[in-house]
């Protein structure tokens, strides 16, 4: 299956350099653990069933938790159209909302350990046109001469007014209700109402725009559907799936090897920074920089118990607030990870 952020000891991708006030930083994978542990009940497999509801947007609401749990590190998904052949032979003539029983029943046909089932609750796009006053400044068809002599030009006299000017506002929400049930016992593992809505309004000042989550523009309404769909989506797969996300390491300056190393690392060739930094520890066995460095790198290839060692090191060197905090999101990874069988 698809990593989401980075492939697994994929280097160049999971390494970013940035340079700012604080020095170089790397980019490093960290594991974000789902809301609701379903991992640990040996739930890793699902199925997507047909929700209920408004036939306007369910098909896309399941078609797009099929997609977003499908680029899961932790689960296999089953392609929806099988789904749907086994609980069309399951319950021919019936109503299309799936209730636990059935999926039940299609998940065992199918081989999956867990189903999620559903109904859109809500599901609105709603455009209501308004009318304001505003000031406006307007030539009057006058003019007058301003400045002397060559510099000498004509210019409108111009007026403040008051306008009406015609604008369009629009919501859209959209609520979905969603149960795992496992397939074995029927059980419902987990139920979450997902909602999310939008806001356009193209009578909103450019000022009032920088502060508010209202957008100015109104897109076509398939659009809107579509960033609706996708939002309760990718909410839904972050209260089941864990997932990873990018978080920063800053690399530590010193004289000599240790910012040779740190420009190694800037164009990407950890290794021979990792070659450096371990060959100056050596000989420098003080030198909590290059052992905070090492840390990093080992971090940022995956290394994590490497990464731990080092860090312990530097943090007996030097007790900076830098080696405590990146000591303890690695202990925390490590234990997440432990946790997903990573």
């Amino acid at each position: 299956m698809k990593a989401r952020l980075a492939g697994a000891g994929a280097v160049s991708g999971a390494l970013i350099f940035l340079l700012g006030c604080a020095g170089p930083t790397i980019q490093v994978r960290a594991l974000v653990p789902a809301e609701v542990d379903l991992l640990s009940r040996n739930i890793d497999s699902l199925g997507v069933m047909k929700l209920g509801g408004d036939p306007e947007v369910t098909g896309h609401v399941t078609e797009s938790l099929t997609t977003k749990l499908g680029e899961s590190e932790f689960f296999k998904v089953v392609e929806r159209s099988r789904l749907d052949q086994v609980v069309g032979e399951i319950r021919r003539g019936l109503s299309d909302l799936v209730d636990s029983k059935t999926a039940a029943e299609a998940g065992k046909l199918l081989g999956v350990k867990a189903v999620v089932v559903g109904l859109v609750v809500a599901y609105r796009i709603v455009d209501a046109p308004y009318t304001k006053q505003v000031r406006k400044r307007v030539g009057t068809g006058r003019f007058r001469t301003v400045g002397s002599g060559r510099r000498a030009r004509k210019e409108e006299i111009m007026k403040e007014v008051m306008v009406t000017e015609s604008h369009t506002r629009r919501e859209g929400v959209l609520s979905v209700s969603l149960r795992v049930v496992e397939v074995a016992t029927g059980r419902i593992l987990a139920s979450r109402t997902v909602d999310h809505a939008l806001k356009y309004d193209t009578g909103l000042d450019a000022l009032s725009a920088l502060f508010s989550e209202v957008k100015r523009e109104i897109p076509p309404p398939e659009a809107t559907r579509r960033d609706l769909v996708e939002a309760v989506s990718t909410r839904y797969f972050e209260y089941v799936s864990p997932r990873y996300v990018t978080i920063k390491r800053t690399l530590e300056s010193a004289e000599g090897a240790v910012d040779t190393g740190v420009k190694f690392a800037k164009a990407g060739s950890l290794k021979e920074a990792i070659r450096i930094w371990t060959e100056h520890v050596r000989t420098r066995p003080k030198s909590n920089e290059a052992l905070y460095n090492l840390g990093v790198a080992y971090e940022a290839l995956g290394q994590l118990e490497r990464a731990r060692t080092a860090y312990r090191r530097a943090l007996r060197l030097a007790t900076k607030d830098l080696y405590i905090k990146a000591l303890a999101d690695l202990n925390k990874q490590i234990r997440e990870r432990k946790k997903v069988g990573r």
